[in-house]
């Protein structure tokens, strides 16, 4: 923050974006942020990574508006289903692990840009519903044999 303006400043880690072949920049996440209701903003996007947000102009609440601003923000862009998505690297090889925790595996898996091959959820019988039986067993037997106790 400067003297003359108070803002929040959003800076996109653009490696970590593309390594998760997201379509993600400052415009799309300018585009969710007008979108969502009750955040009333003003913003301006300064390049490809990084995204200004001005809260309305009463000085009086301009601390607090700050703080539920820092608040809100992290909760806007992204499949709501989807609460925390993990990419790993995997020891001794090139290729990286992505694990997400949500329900809703059928809208995932509906997104472009999204390998469905290699997605999976952490809920079992979930994976029983969309994908079947024996989804649902490799799925388990996979969890089974990553959890520490067994490396």
């Amino acid at each position: 923050m400067t003297s003359r303006l108070a803002s929040v400043v959003i800076t996109l880690d653009m490696e970590r974006i593309q390594d998760a072949q997201l379509y993600i920049d400052a415009n799309v996440v300018k585009k969710s942020i007008l979108q969502t209701p009750k955040i009333k903003l003003k913003e301006q996007v300064l390049d490809v990574g990084k995204l200004q947000v001005v809260p309305p102009d009463d000085r009086s609440k301009i601390h607090f508006d700050l703080h539920s601003l820092k608040n809100l923000l992290p909760l806007i862009v992204g499949i709501k289903i989807v609460e925390r998505a993990v990419i790993a690297e995997k020891k001794n090889e090139k290729q990286k692990d992505q694990k997400e925790k949500f329900m809703g595996l059928r809208v995932v898996m509906g997104i472009e840009g999204i390998n469905e091959r290699k997605t999976f959820s952490n809920h079992v019988m979930e994976m029983e519903q969309i994908l079947g039986i024996e989804a649902a067993r490799t799925c388990m037997s996979m969890f089974i044999m990553t959890w520490p106790i067994m490396e």
